[in-house]
């Protein structure tokens, strides 16, 4: 599908394609939440998550990228996991687990803007009780949150406009 405006137009072609990828999201299955990132190769090898690019990896084995490089979060299908970003000659490209949490089927998702229409998070209510936040304000690249309370996060002052897609 793609690569997915990140900015709310009005009810433009861009915005209902993005709203109809996202709305094709209701009723998947996530098996997983990837970190990419690389590793030092050193006397002790050490990960450095790149947390600007997140994937969801969903049951059919497909992924969704979540990226944000600066603030705006864009969203993308993908058929695999690939390096979205400029890595040393010395040091190894790598992936791992966000965490070894059983995540399940999406039942909803919060779409958070800000004044400048900007997607900033992205809320994901799995199980109709389980709620992950995705928010790209962070200077290292997105701040995952697991089980926060959707309606806490709703009420947050720094979302101008909040959509929330139920599927149909």
């Amino acid at each position: 599908m793609g690569n997915f405006d990140r900015k709310r137009k009005g009810n433009g072609f861009g915005y209902t394609v993005f709203i109809n990828m996202i709305t094709s999201l209701i009723n998947k299955c996530i098996e997983d939440i990837v970190l990419s990132g690389y590793t030092e190769l050193e006397e002790i090898a050490h990960f450095s998550p790149m947390m600007w690019w997140v994937y969801l990896k969903l049951e059919d084995n497909s992924y969704i990228l979540l990226s944000s490089n600066d603030g705006s979060i864009s969203i993308e299908n993908k058929e695999y996991i690939e390096c979205n970003f400029d890595i040393e000659e010395e040091d190894l490209f790598t992936i791992s687990s966000y965490s070894k949490s059983e995540y399940g089927t999406i039942s909803k998702v919060d779409l958070f803007y800000d004044s400048n229409s900007n997607l900033i998070s992205l809320g994901i209510e799995i199980n109709k009780s389980k709620y992950l936040l995705f928010d790209s304000l962070d200077f290292d690249g997105f701040k995952i949150k697991e089980d926060v309370n959707r309606d806490d996060i709703r009420k947050n002052i720094l979302f101008k406009t909040i959509k929330t897609i139920n599927g149909k």
